[in-house]
């Protein structure tokens, strides 16, 4: 008998997942800047994270100096403050990554997914920073910002990206295997009570992985999904997931 098997992804759990938020490395030297110390540079990101306790943050730049690169977060737009004060960044050598740790958030409830933040890099003294960019790293979820006019960016379809990383911590996850198929007779009966069982476990997203062999092939790109009759199909709505064939 052809079966398919049903994997649900409960958003519970302890599991923590540090995440690659926004990663652009130079690759050229004449795509190159200078910010004042004081207005500095930024890099305003649709934030992808649930929070940046135990993440960090690094910065590309030249020119080491005596003074410190310092890094603070703001709402955008806004402005306001979201960490405070401003971290210095640990910097070994010229034309290097400066890395920012323990940022102090001390408004968490800012860093909400969907919504942007502004990372601005500064620098105490008189020096100014020496940043780098790529013309053609930039999407619509990111821009970056050199305040001043200290900075001419160049023409469409060109859209630069500060030189940076910025990695951020999601919030536990884990998953359940619900033991039961869509082709089994006796699991069409439990169908019924998936949806409550799902509800009540905190389910906000589900996988369904078939059995490859249980897809019948009707023509080129066309397939039957024989199992999921129905019957699978109505719960599956009812619950209110999105199914991902894989």
């Amino acid at each position: 008998m052809k079966t398919a098997a049903m994997l649900l992804a409960v958003l519970t759990g302890t599991a923590l997942a540090l995440v690659s938020a926004y990663h652009v490395d130079p690759i050229r030297a004449d795509w190159s800047g200078k910010a004042d110390p004081e207005d500095g540079v930024s890099e305003v990101l649709t934030v992808a994270f649930d929070s940046l306790s135990g993440g960090h943050v690094e910065g590309f730049f030249g020119d080491r100096g005596s003074p410190d690169y310092r890094l603070q977060l703001f709402t955008y737009p806004g402005g306001s403050p979201v960490s405070q004060p401003p971290v210095a960044g640990i910097y070994v050598q010229d034309n290097d990554w400066v890395r920012f740790e323990d940022i102090p958030v001390t408004y968490p409830e800012s860093i909400v997914k969907g919504k942007r933040l502004e990372f601005r890099f500064t620098r105490t003294g008189d020096d100014s920073i020496q940043f780098y960019w790529d013309a053609f790293a930039g999407t619509k979820y990111d821009s970056m910002i050199v305040p001043g006019g200290n900075f001419q960016p160049p023409p469409e379809p060109a859209r630069p990206a500060l030189c940076c990383r910025i990695f951020g911590q999601m919030n536990p996850i884990d998953s359940t295997y619900w033991g039961f198929s869509i082709g089994d007779p006796d699991s069409i009966h439990h169908w019924p009570t998936v949806g409550p069982e799902v509800k009540s476990a905190g389910v906000m997203l589900d996988r369904f992985d078939f059995n490859w062999n249980s897809l019948e092939h009707d023509g080129p790109g066309m397939f039957v999904f024989g199992p999921t009759d129905d019957r699978a199909d109505s719960h599956a709505k009812y619950m209110g997931f999105r199914g991902h064939i894989t």
